[in-house]
């Protein structure tokens, strides 16, 4: 099947890591929906940035871990678009503390948006990608999973990721969807700006590269998931971290 000028939806593109995902793929001729919590500049700016391109896109405001939000503004999505061939789930959130202080509101929140998010939001999509015999599903997890001091709810939710990836790739396979995990490194993006600068050193004598990544470097690899190239991967969980030791 030629995968050229499907429809993709990216949650939590109007920054970082998802925007770069969303420019991406509108380079790679897909209509992009763009998704963000709110309405921002940042938000239209991103629109007007593919569409510059001379790509099609539009954006989308929901709060991915309230159901009842997903499933209707979801289901606007597809009564406006008809379907959504690649979903990125890519929303996130971070609430860092030492576990012994993490509170039982800190510990959900940030599962209720990390994993709950993806959960939700592919529940309105996949039933049509079945339908239609075809579907790119890529999650975000993170290198947290190996474990990171204050992160236990943070990387708790993106193992859970790992795990919801490669269990649906075995449901979905029949239906010609492929289902992958994509877990980022230290990349340069806002969150790790506001890291101190003694603890990125660290994170640097770590990678084998010696550098922080790109957005664009993880886009790079969403894009080829997303691609007919890629066709025969699935289940996969693929590590963009620059040979991190």
């Amino acid at each position: 099947m030629n995968n050229s000028k499907k429809v993709a939806l990216v949650t939590g593109s109007s920054r970082g890591i998802g925007k770069a995902i969303a420019i991406g793929l509108a380079t790679s001729g897909h209509k992009v929906i763009l998704h963000a919590l709110h309405e921002s500049e940042a938000l239209k700016g991103v629109e007007h940035e593919l569409k510059t391109l001379g790509a099609w896109a539009s954006t989308t405001i929901f709060d991915v871990s309230d159901k009842k939000g997903v499933e209707s503004a979801c289901a606007l999505v597809l009564e406006n678009v008809g379907m959504v061939d690649i979903l990125v789930n890519n929303a996130g959130v971070a609430n860092d503390k030492p576990f012994i202080k993490m509170t039982d509101q800190e510990f959900d929140a940030v599962i209720k948006t990390n994993l709950y998010g993806p959960f939700y939001v592919t529940h309105q999509f996949l039933p049509k990608m079945q339908e239609n015999n075809f579907g790119r599903i890529i999650n975000m997890s993170s290198i947290a999973v190996r474990g990171a001091f204050g992160k236990t709810n943070y990387a708790a939710a993106k193992a859970g990721v790992i795990g919801m990836t490669k269990s649906l790739a075995l449901e979905v396979g029949k239906y010609n969807i492929t289902v992958n995990a994509v877990c980022p490194g230290y990349i340069d993006t806002e969150l790790s700006a506001a890291i101190p600068k003694e603890y990125r050193s660290q994170f640097l004598k770590q990678i084998a590269l010696g550098r922080i990544g790109s957005p664009e470097e993880v886009a790079n690899v969403v894009t080829f998931l997303a691609s007919e190239q890629a066709s025969y991967i699935s289940g996969a969980v693929i590590d963009v971290n620059g040979g991190w030791l």
